[in-house]
């Protein structure tokens, strides 16, 4: 999840690890247990998305994923792929490996 969350020290967290803990403790506190978590992380660059969660070492581009809405407004992307996850630290080692599929320029 980036540099921001390197640390053990909860104070210099970034914006998304405490974003992914508060979601956790809010689930804890309020759920009976049924709720589910998925994580998806796209890149749009050049015009181009790129699902950066696939499984192969090369990320899915833009001719397999598409931006879509739905007849309620909602917004999402057909073809994105997701995996469920059950931690804060789930998901930072997840965005970590997501994050080596970026292009860097």
């Amino acid at each position: 999840m980036g540099t921001a969350s390197d640390t053990n020290n909860e104070e210099l967290d970034g914006i998304i690890p405490r974003a992914c803990a508060d979601l956790f403790a809010q689930i804890d506190a309020r759920c009976d247990g049924n709720a589910q978590v998925e994580l998806s992380y796209l890149e749009i660059y050049n015009e181009e998305i790129r699902d950066l969660m696939g499984n192969d070492n090369n990320a899915s581009t833009s001719t397999d994923l598409k931006i879509r809405e739905t007849l309620n407004g909602e917004v999402y992307v057909s073809g994105l792929s997701s995996r469920p996850v059950s931690s804060p630290q789930e998901i930072g080692k997840y965005m970590e490996e997501a994050s080596q599929r970026r292009v860097v320029a």
